[in-house]
């Protein structure tokens, strides 16, 4: 059990209440009292409140809540609350007994001394109760740790009495971190030599005025002086005495003195741009902070706001944001003293990191998000259903900027104004707008023909009416908001506020291009003439591109200003302005063709733009007023379908636009349905009789085929049910390639694609030009010519794709190069077992063809007869196919999951002893030879040279049932023991999920045991003879037995 129960400190705030109440009623009948008993009495006023709303909090709150434990230390013994209770019975005692000695009279103690220090402890009790009442005050233990251990912190530490600038988003947690070096300066610093004080600013407070925060850190500093200045009770005498209140001026000038008492003094200023700026009190108290940082540890946190950083831009600045180590402690905090959650996580231990990650990837460097998901968490009432939440952390923070709201309309009704258009341009802008652009964009009045420098409005007052919403980058001078929260807020809110943003918006863009400087642009314009304009008007770089966007939410009330903007100057200074927009898109290139699908024009027609934009009433108005409409409907329906604009597609055709008319580089309206994946646009074209299987040329796509090769299976689905034909073949001369829609997919390894083509009847087995050779070096003699997509699918080595066109009825020995070649080549075990179970030949002459002059790159050398052979009897020979089978087998066993096939390979008379040299070609490795080498085990050393046969390659591998069965089986063991490899098979097995550890000489992966093994068979005859026997020269070739392998 906690020390200070729940039940006590509310004992201990009924206490102080009753006893403040009763020295309330002794105060007000004090007879002919100084100006200090008013003061007394206001502060005693203010407590009693308080004091009844924190008892009210925690007689509804659980001595187990977060928010319990941060207020239980007002109550600890010898704590703010009992401190105060002992000072107000001291008075009250004092005030009573003087009342019985006067005969109900009474007078004012005159110890001005012990009026101020209670007036001081009265006001930093009020402080620390409101502080542990803040809905943002969240810390938990060794919340803020990270910040303590930054240089920026220990810099402000130092005797150097450096400033520290901590700004920060709003709910980032700036209150709470404030808190925490708050506590963090009484513990280190307990000598009375050391003076703190700080004040924790607050638009809500009326009160809070430059003099009122000066004088609070005066008491708060003074208080802690061994006895109060004679100067602060001479000043103190003097006003009580003309009735009046000390300047800024006055309590500043005493408050350098008294800081100049300490050996060190730190002042800290909670959320400095709460401070209003009504009559410039920001600007004094920071002018005031500023003098004083001379003689103290100055800390300061704030939102971004410019005149707050520019009067810091010499101190130390540290971001404040919510740190992950502290959300999860704070969320470990939350769970161990919420009886409900910690129930989930006691039934589900693996959801408290869960729900610490989720919160934590929410919060988005906010300790309010962390507080707001938090709570709604804590109502779950079972394990799904805190996870279902999990999943769906809402971004709660519409009380926050519903108050900002609220500072922001109790403005003066300028300020105001201007804080809604700011906030409307910077919401509902298509991109971030820099200073000048919002500047030049406010600056715009109707008829206006020029801009009027003097209507700019100021930088300092555009941020600062906003308070703390919007913030400008420094590097790039864009205006945001303060965070994406308020962006999707706004969004919303504003358009309450400002039904018509948008429409203003448009109608801004438009008045600031119609300029008359602007409307001088022509085709001979030049770029450089182009961006000096821009310069001198930096909103036409904004409004240019992107005033159609705006318009487009309701072009029918602009029309009128949009046709007189849409003349041939203005177009062409639209036209030239789209960066990224028509400028780009009107280049001849295949790319921007499916966002702009009309040939290049120097000025963008009127009717194009309108269709860009998707200004339906615009582009109506235009059409009907011209005289060429065929082309115009031609190109705008082209525009509009790119553009995804479906109720301008049917009204175009309607006007009897030509479904099937194509752009320039060939595309109908289908085709740009299809590559924006609009299938909602492709049924309504098909719907109007679209030709489905249209194109261009051979070479060119159809519908069917633009869909596949983009894997958008419910555009296949809809072109198949309106009667696509779906094996026309696409024609690649260029590469001497063809392509089928089914091949198309498979080619992306698009499954559901591959389906719906199979269910739509696609020939499975057609055979596809196909030259492309392999990408492995020493698989270039492995030519592909006629191929079927099942090998395309096993090139791919997409299994889920092979098993459905194996299901489908797929010819696994069909083509030219067959699949079941393509698998070993790819060295794919799984794949070769699953095609030679689905009835592959390994006879085929087909596949022993295609391989034969891979086998021969890879320097074979057969355990067979020496026998050289032709290339015409090399078919015909027993040899071919085992030598081939034997090839697979190295390949096979070099697989972690060879399967059956390595069984099935042996079984049909592979050979078990064949040598593969990979790594080199044959021609490199002759050179080799030929130049006498002295040592071939030092090539292979260097990782150039590659000895490969089964037995090594299964082994190798951790192929332990195919080592055994090669054993079985006869495999040479070129003088080890059979014992040996079992045991590195084993070893290997073990290995298998590990990486490749050269440095061990025990095992099968050691390059010891590789380099062993290539010492015993590149020394023995049989090697040399099998060199000899490929026309190799072994003049000078021979192995150091005393070397260090």
């Amino acid at each position: 059990m906690d020390p200070v129960s729940a039940i006590g400190l509310v004992a201990s705030i009924v206490q102080l209440i009753a006893t403040t109440s009763k020295v309330i009623k002794y105060v007000d009948e004090v007879k002919d009292a100084p100006k200090e008993k008013a003061s007394l009495a206001a502060q005693a006023a203010n407590l009693v409140p308080l004091l009844m709303t924190l008892k009210q909090r925690v007689e509804t709150s659980s001595s187990t809540d977060p928010w319990f434990s941060s207020v239980k230390s007002l109550g600890v013994p010898r704590g703010p609350l009992t401190e105060l209770q002992e000072l107000m019975e001291q008075l009250g005692g004092k005030l009573k007994s003087r009342k019985k000695k006067l005969g109900g009279h009474l007078l004012w103690p005159s110890d001005q001394k012990e009026c101020l220090a209670l007036l001081a402890k009265i006001e930093r009790v009020i402080s620390l109760i409101g502080l542990a009442m803040q809905s943002d005050h969240l810390r938990t233990t060794d919340t803020g740790d990270w910040l303590l251990k930054t240089a920026e912190f220990q810099a402000f530490l130092s005797p150097a009495q450096k400033a520290l600038w901590c700004p920060g988003m709003p709910g980032a947690g700036k209150t709470v971190l404030t808190s925490y070096m708050i506590d963090h300066l009484k513990r280190t610093y307990t000598d009375a030599k050391v003076g703190l004080a700080f004040v924790y600013c607050s638009y809500k407070d009326p009160d809070q005025t430059p003099e009122n925060l000066i004088a609070s850190l005066l008491r708060q500093f003074a208080q802690r002086l061994p006895s109060l200045p004679e100067e602060i009770k001479d000043m103190y005498k003097q006003h009580t005495k003309d009735k009046t209140r000390p300047s800024l001026a006055e309590y500043l000038r005493l408050l350098h003195r008294v800081v100049r008492m300490f050996s060190r003094a730190f002042l800290l200023v909670d959320a400095l741009d709460e401070c209003k700026e009504e009559d410039g009190a920001r600007k004094r108290f920071l002018a005031a902070l500023k003098e004083l940082s001379a003689d103290v540890h100055l800390g300061v946190t704030s939102r971004w706001i410019p005149a707050i950083e520019s009067e810091f831009s010499e101190a130390l600045k540290l971001e404040i944001r919510a740190d992950s180590e502290d959300v999860a402690q704070y969320v470990r905090s939350r769970v161990a003293t919420t009886p409900r959650l910690m129930r989930h996580v006691v039934a589900d231990p693996t959801l408290e990191s869960i729900i610490s990650r989720k919160i934590a990837d929410n919060c988005h460097g906010m300790f309010l998000m962390a507080k707001l998901h938090m709570d709604s968490l804590t109502k779950q009432p079972h394990r799904k259903a805190l996870r279902l939440a999990l999943e769906n952390l809402p971004p709660e923070l519409d009380e926050t900027y519903n108050d900002a709201l609220a500072r922001i309309s109790s403005q003066d009704k300028e300020d105001t104004k201007i804080a809604h258009q700011v906030l409307g341009w910077i919401t509902h802008a298509t991109r971030p707008l820099t200073m000048k652009q919002l500047q030049h964009a406010l600056s715009v009045e109707p008829e206006q023909t020029e801009l009027d420098e003097e209507t700019l409005i100021d930088e300092e007052l555009l941020i600062s009416t906003c308070l703390g919403l919007i913030t400008v980058d420094h590097t790039s001078k864009e205006v945001r908001l303060v965070h994406y929260t308020a962006q999707k807020y706004f969004e919303h809110r504003l358009l309450e506020l400002i039904p018509d943003s948008h429409l203003r918006i448009a109608s801004t863009c438009l008045a600031y291009m119609s300029f008359k400087t602007c409307q001088e642009i022509d085709e001979f314009t030049s770029d450089k003439e182009i961006k000096a304009l821009v310069d001198r008007y930096p909103f036409l770089d904004y409004a240019g591109p992107d005033w159609g966007v705006h318009a487009q939410r309701d072009d029918q009330k602009l029309v009128q200003q949009i046709l007189r903007f849409l003349s041939p100057a203005a177009t062409y200074l639209s036209s030239r302005l789209m960066i990224g927009g028509f400028k780009s898109l009107t280049q001849e290139s295949t790319h921007k063709h499916w966002d702009y699908p009309v040939k290049y024009e120097a000025r963008v027609s009127g009717h194009n733009m309108a269709a860009y934009f998707g200004l339906q009433h615009t582009l109506m108005t235009l059409l009907s007023e011209a005289s060429d409409t065929k082309d115009k409907i031609k190109s705008t329906l082209l525009i509009c379908t790119a553009r995804g604009n479906q109720s301008l597609v049917q009204l175009l055709l309607d006007r009897d636009a030509n479904v099937n008319g194509c752009s320039w580089l060939g595309y109908t309206p289908l085709h740009l349905a299809i590559k924006k994946s609009n299938l909602a646009m492709t049924k309504v074209l098909l719907d109007r009789d679209a030709d489905v299987n249209w194109r261009h040329s051979p070479s060119s796509s159809t519908a069917l085929q633009l869909a596949a090769e983009n894997g958008y299976a419910a555009i296949l689905q809809a072109l198949l049910e309106h009667g696509a034909n779906v094996d026309i073949m696409r024609q690649d001369t260029a590469r001497a390639k063809e392509y089928t829609a089914l091949r198309l997919a498979v080619l992306i390894k698009d499954v559901a694609s591959v389906k719906v083509l199979l269910d739509g009847g696609a020939d499975i087995s057609a055979l596809h030009l196909n030259s492309q050779q392999l990408s492995d070096p020493l698989e270039t003699d492995l030519h592909e010519v006629g191929t079927t997509v099942l090998f395309d699918a096993v090139s791919q080595q997409q299994e889920a794709i092979v098993n459905l066109l194996l299901d489908r009825g797929a010819d696994v020995d069909m083509g030219d190069t067959t699949p079941l070649s393509c698998a070993i080549s790819k060295r794919n075990g799984r794949m070769v077992s699953l095609l030679i179970k689905n009835g592959a030949d390994l006879q085929n002459p087909r596949t022993v063809k295609s391989l034969e002059n891979l086998v021969e790159r890879r320097l074979i050398f057969s355990s067979y007869p020496y026998k050289e052979f032709s290339s015409e009897e090399i078919l015909s020979e027993e040899l071919s196919s085992k030598k081939f089978m034997g090839q697979a087998l190295v390949d096979v066993a070099n697989t972690l999951e060879p399967g059956s096939a390595a069984e099935i390979l042996i079984n049909s008379g592979a050979d078990i002893n064949i040598l593969s040299i990979t790594g080199c070609d044959l021609d490199t490795l002759r050179g080799k030879y030929e130049s006498d080498m002295q040592d071939l085990s030092r090539w292979a050393d260097s990782g150039k040279l590659l000895l490969d046969f089964p037995l090594l390659a299964a082994a190798r591998n951790g192929n332990e049932s195919l080592v055994q069965l090669l054993l079985n089986r006869g495999a040479k063991m070129w003088g080890f023991e059979k014992e040996f490899w079992l045991q590195q098979a084993m070893f290997a097995k073990s290995k298998a999920m590990e990486p490749v550890d050269w440095s061990d000489p025990t095992g099968a992966w050691s390059k010891d045991f590789v380099l062993a093994s290539y010492k015993k068979i590149i020394s023995s005859d049989d090697f040399r003879e099998r060199l000899r026997r490929k026309g190799y020269s072994t003049r000078g070739f021979h192995l150091s037995e005393e070397r260090d392998w």
